[in-house]
């Protein structure tokens, strides 16, 4: 799995409504956004929180991790707008699709 934007490292292990998870909360440079990634199986090697990492480096592996089911591994991948309090649970949802769709196309 490969990062989406420039941002810093932040490991999340903690247990939430997708049960204990490996996962990664990661801003955007300005604060605006989070890029959520859960069920996550581990790691990249060599990663420490805080570090900064670019778009495209490889920053874990897809899992079955929290509450996801064992047999079907997948990336959860989400998006918020940030409020005031920087805390991605009291985000905005955003839907990723059109900027995922925008940058296949510009590949083409």
């Amino acid at each position: 799995m490969t990062r989406c934007d420039r941002s810093r490292f932040t490991p999340s292990n903690t247990r939430h409504h997708f049960g204990l998870a490996k996962a990664l909360e990661e801003f955007d440079g300005m604060g605006v956004y989070c890029y959520y990634y859960a069920h996550l199986d581990g790691y990249a090697e060599g990663l420490r929180e805080g570090m900064r990492v670019g778009s495209g480096d490889v920053i874990g592996f897809v899992g079955s991790t929290g509450n996801a089911d064992p047999r079907t591994p997948h990336l959860h991948f989400a998006i918020f707008h940030l409020g005031p309090e920087r805390l991605w649970w009291k985000g905005k949802a955003v839907d990723p699709y059109p900027g995922l769709a925008e940058a296949v196309n510009r590949v083409k």
